[in-house]
């Protein structure tokens, strides 16, 4: 909504935003007098010959304890809050995540989740840090359950999240595909994870672990409960 667009430009100090060319949302609509809006085109090649930024091209040196990013909660009891997480936070989730999934290096995630929700951070990282693979879904791919299961059945992928609700749903419609034949660990996290939808999932596939995760914004994404 253009209300709360408006709260998080005024609250965080935003000054420039990127949109997607030729798209720009309309709850931009009553801040577009104050903000910069940065149109980014990525249907060209990518020039692989140049060099990523470094130190002399940044404000200041990046530092551990500088801000990744603000995210900003749903305000559903009161009004949204902006929580600012850190470098190192970041690393340190990624690293935790790491020490749960098989190891070696044929990791293979899918990359489903619309990057204005935190369990993103997880799926946008994870693969170039440690040197695995990412599969990038198609955008809204996630709300596509027959979509999903063929992307996840051709491309072979090891590791995958899920809310709950999508799973039960997922779970529903593609009973029968392949999708879960190379998955070797689900992670579910956002709702609570009912017993009966774990107890399908295990069902259709035996020996799949299976991590039940939640946290609030606070924790860096998730922690393992």
């Amino acid at each position: 909504p253009g209300e709360r667009a408006e709260y998080m430009v005024d609250t965080a100090g935003v000054r420039t935003v990127l949109v997607a060319a030729g798209v720009v949302p309309s709850a931009l609509e009553a801040v577009r007098d104050r903000v910069r809006l940065i149109e980014v085109d990525c249907t060209g090649e990518i020039d692989l010959s140049v060099a990523p930024i470094d130190d002399a091209e940044r404000w200041a040196r990046l530092r551990p304890v500088n801000a990744a990013y603000t995210l900003f909660t749903s305000g559903s009891t009161g009004r949204p809050k902006g929580v600012t997480v850190s470098h190192a936070a970041v690393g340190n989730f990624l690293d935790w995540f790491d020490g749960l999934t098989p190891e070696g290096p044929d990791g293979r995630m899918l990359f489903k989740t619309p990057y204005t929700f935190d369990a993103s951070v997880l799926e946008l990282f994870w693969g170039p840090v440690t040197g695995r693979c990412t599969v990038i879904a198609e955008p809204e791919g996630h709300r596509d359950p027959v979509y999903l299961a063929g992307l996840m059945e051709r491309e072979r992928v090891t590791v995958v999240q899920f809310v709950p609700s999508l799973l039960s749903v997922f779970l529903d419609t593609v009973a029968g595909s392949a999708a879960f034949d190379s998955v070797e660990r689900v992670f579910c996290g956002g709702e609570a994870l009912p017993p009966a939808v774990y107890g399908r999932l295990v069902e259709r596939v035996p020996g799949l672990s299976v991590t039940n995760l939640f946290g609030p914004t606070e924790c860096a994404v998730y922690t393992e409960s």
